[in-house]
């Protein structure tokens, strides 16, 4: 893999945008918490050590919840920006 490949894998410096490999419709992010299951892209403030951004996964369990660290967290409390649409799962080779 050479260097600069994968460039827009990751979010890109530019105005609240999620960039994407292989030309993929970009998403936002948003202050908008999910509303149905799926991996979403989540950030957030530390306020020690600045912004901190990962992958989680949004299940349905009485309420939709994440679960980070082994804590269940209710989406509802949650401070931070989202995906403005879960992750898409790869496809399969034909």
């Amino acid at each position: 893999m050479s260097q600069g490949e994968y460039d827009n894998d990751y979010v890109s410096p530019g105005p609240k945008r999620i960039e994407t490999i292989h030309g993929a419709v970009p998403m936002t992010w948003t202050t908008d918490k999910p509303t149905v299951p799926g991996w979403y892209w989540w950030r957030f403030d530390t306020h020690l050590f600045g912004l901190k951004q990962q992958v989680v996964e949004v299940y349905l369990d009485e309420a939709l919840v994440v679960k980070i660290d082994n804590e269940r967290h209710k989406i509802d409390e949650m401070n931070g920006d989202w995906s403005s649409a879960p992750l898409e799962p790869p496809k399969e080779d034909a």
